[in-house]
């Protein structure tokens, strides 16, 4: 019994009161009157303040390998967003998908599931949600049909692996520090095999009577990725010289439109791709934002429009946005009049225009107020700018230049880090890290863009959590807990049990955060197991699938979030095809964990 002050006269009731301030948290969670990460960091400083955590285990929390990995791992999705990995293998897919309707839809599920079992699976969705929205808009289907399914494979891929789901982790994590043995990377894989595979003929059954058909409201959600008019002047010494366009990657790829090409024989509008390259050319094309900033560090070409001398010293040169003002000077002129270059060292990469094409080519663009334009230049040079007037709210460029020669390493870094977890050669949190280090010294991704892709509020929520887990425990709320259902539990066959674990961690998931849901259930999960004398394995395990396995509300998973803004969902719209998703695939799982994982 702790002893002083407030705590001597709550001592007798530190169960009830960890109970209800947990409750309370929950509560918290459903109002969403503030973000989860400060609804559980609030929590977690009550459990501190009351005395159920003291200093030593608080320290201790951010000593646990769970969050360490997720945020390692989010590092490692990154550098495949950056390398341009991802955003090869989704045109990949789009491009089947528009000749093979049927087997086209089918790579790209299947591609997000194993793609999502490998990485963590919200950067996964995140990247694939104009992909879906393209292939949708491709084949002549409401994009609505397809990104719910986007965001249920990516959740069935993310239980295959321990590392698939942040909730996997944590819950290994968890277990770990109740004194379970630590789950290998594909323990788990042989019930996730089962729960993906239930839920994709689930999907591929209840998906053409029960997803929405609104080709209207998919339309709106479409890919926002600004495209720039911009221009392409191949140099001299230009490797792809005397080549036809369409045999150059770098001007084939999904994201780059050839418009027009400014040759010696005239302007051509027509047969572009056969246009065989020659120095002094001007290519005229609207160009994605990271395609563009790509075609900028290529050797041999010449983007954008520049009047004056070159900067001496590249490595100063910054590229950002810059909204075209209602300032008289930059008003009803075209891009050539504003000479940047003279006047402030500017290159104009491109210019952007809302639902228009501002003209047949970058020099003569006729600008208006809320354009936006492209620019690289040096601090200097844009500080002048923005004293003057003419451009306004400088930001940073929308997009990056891929690093694709750097592709393999990151993958190399992935693949590895499986591979030697799943060897036992070390923990998976030092592999993590060591790919990691390894990918920044490569310049795979830049530090600060690293350290961009790390979720914080997500490592904040985990690590609050795991401190009203601990204050949970010290305070006898999981005990009181346990020693309530045993009696009711000894009583049931130990399916019924464990699909009562299953049903408990489903439900709250779909209502508050799955990481909070991992977190608070799995101590319960073993304590029960413990009570009744049998293996907790299969109890943990039905908590990892019970908290990754969300289907029924948008707000119960990260990615459904994801989906549910882009696609302009209704909050109903889960309801009709989540509820039948979750009884099908939560039998699946309790029915086929008892083989893999005996009692």
């Amino acid at each position: 019994m702790k002893e002083g002050g407030l705590i001597d006269l709550i001592a007798d009731y530190e169960p009830y009161l960890a109970l209800a301030v947990v409750v309370l948290l929950f509560a918290a969670f459903l109002s969403e009157r503030f973000e989860p990460d400060v609804t559980a960091a609030g929590a977690a400083a009550l459990f501190v303040v009351l005395g159920f955590v003291p200093t030593n285990e608080v320290l201790a929390v951010f000593s646990n390998p769970a969050p360490i990995t997720i945020a390692a791992m989010f590092v490692i999705s990154g550098a495949l967003v950056r390398t341009g990995f991802l955003d090869a293998l989704a045109n990949k897919v789009v491009a089947a998908g528009s000749k093979r309707p049927v087997a086209g839809i089918a790579a790209f599920l299947i591609a997000t599931l194993v793609a999502s079992g490998l990485i963590n699976n919200t950067p996964v969705v995140i990247v694939l949600i104009p992909v879906a929205i393209r292939l949708a808009q491709s084949l002549g289907f409401a994009a609505t049909r397809l990104l719910i399914p986007l965001s249920y494979m990516s959740v069935l891929g993310g239980t295959c692996t321990l590392i698939g789901t942040s909730t996997n982790l944590l819950v290994d994590g968890v277990s770990q520090a109740s004194g379970l043995e630590p789950f290998s990377i594909f323990e788990i894989t042989p019930v996730g095999l089962v729960a993906a595979a239930t839920g994709g003929v689930a999907l591929l059954l209840l998906g053409p009577v029960l997803l929405p058909d609104r080709k209207d409201i998919a339309e709106q959600g479409g890919d926002d990725k600004a495209t720039f008019l911009t221009e392409v002047r191949p140099q001299e010494d230009y490797p792809n010289i005397g080549r036809t366009i369409h045999e150059i990657a770098a001007l084939s790829r999904r994201g780059v439109e050839i418009v027009g090409i400014r040759a010696r024989s005239g302007v051509k509008r027509e047969g572009l791709s056969e246009h065989i390259l020659e120095p002094g050319d001007r290519i005229i094309a609207k160009v994605a934002t990271s395609e563009l900033l790509t075609l900028r560090k290529l050797e041999g070409i010449e983007v954008g429009l520049r009047q004056g001398p070159e900067a001496e010293n590249t490595s100063e040169l910054i590229v950002a946005e810059a909204i075209v003002t209602l300032s008289r000077r930059s008003r009803g002129v075209r891009i050539a009049q504003l000479a940047m270059g003279h006047r402030y060292g500017m290159r104009v990469l491109g210019a952007h225009r809302h639902g228009e094409v501002l003209g047949p080519d970058l020099s003569t663009a006729l600008l208006r107020p809320a354009d936006t334009l492209l620019l690289e230049g040096t601090p200097e040079g844009f500080a002048r700018m923005t004293e003057a007037g003419d451009l306004a709210a400088i930001t940073d460029a929308g997009g990056r230049a891929f690093r694709r020669g750097k592709a393999p390493l990151a993958l190399f870094a992935l693949f590895a880090v499986v591979a030697l977890a799943a060897a036992g050669f070390a923990e998976i949190s030092v592999l993590a890290l060591v790919a990691v280090a390894a990918i920044l010294v490569l310049r795979c991704i830049d530090s600060g863009e690293a350290w961009a892709s790390i979720d914080a509020s997500v490592l904040v929520l985990i690590f609050s959590m795991l401190i009203v887990g601990s204050g949970m425990q010290n305070a006898g709320a999981v005990n009181l807990i346990v020693e309530t259902l045993v009696p009711t539990l000894v009583e049931l066959p130990l399916i019924v049990t464990l699909a009562a674990i299953y049903i408990l961690s489903s439900a709250l998931t779909e209502a508050v955060t799955n990481n909070a849901v991992a977190v608070v259930v799995t101590p319960l999960a073993i304590g029960v197991a413990e009570q009744l004398g049998v293996d907790a394995k299969p109890f943990v395990v039905a908590v990892m699938f019970g908290a990754s396995a969300s289907f029924a509300t948008p707000v119960g998973y990260q990615t459904n979030t994801l989906v549910y803004g882009a696609g302009n969902y209704r909050f109903s719209d889960f309801l009709r095809i989540g509820v039948p998703m979750n009884l099908i695939v939560g039998a699946a799982v309790v029915g086929v964990i008892p083989v893999f994982f005996p009692f």
